[in-house]
């Protein structure tokens, strides 16, 4: 829970509440991480991949449009400068 808090950028009590939103709905689940059983793992679940396979092609042609309006350079380079500020951002938090 704690790297998945970290990779979608929330609190971890925030992600929790989230998590358990989509338990409710079936959508996932936790189990016994695999390589570490003392830790607690999500997992998508056969409907929350259903779910998952429809946005994706949404979200496909969100960034499509994105690059049409924006043109695919720009984009591109847009995506690296938004990572490296990521990456710049982890990097100061590790240092306060």
């Amino acid at each position: 829970m704690g790297e998945l808090a970290e990779a979608v950028l929330m609190p971890h009590p925030t992600l929790t509440k989230a998590v358990d939103r989509l338990i409710d709905r079936a959508l996932v689940y936790r189990g016994p991480s695999q390589g570490d059983r003392r830790r607690v793992a999500v997992f998508v679940s056969d409907r929350g991949a259903e779910l998952l396979a429809r946005v994706d092609g949404a979200v496909a042609e969100h960034h499509r449009l994105i690059a049409v309006a924006f043109g695919q350079e720009r984009t591109e380079r847009l995506m690296r400068d938004l990572e490296s500020l990521m990456a710049a951002l982890d990097h100061a938090e590790l240092r306060t």
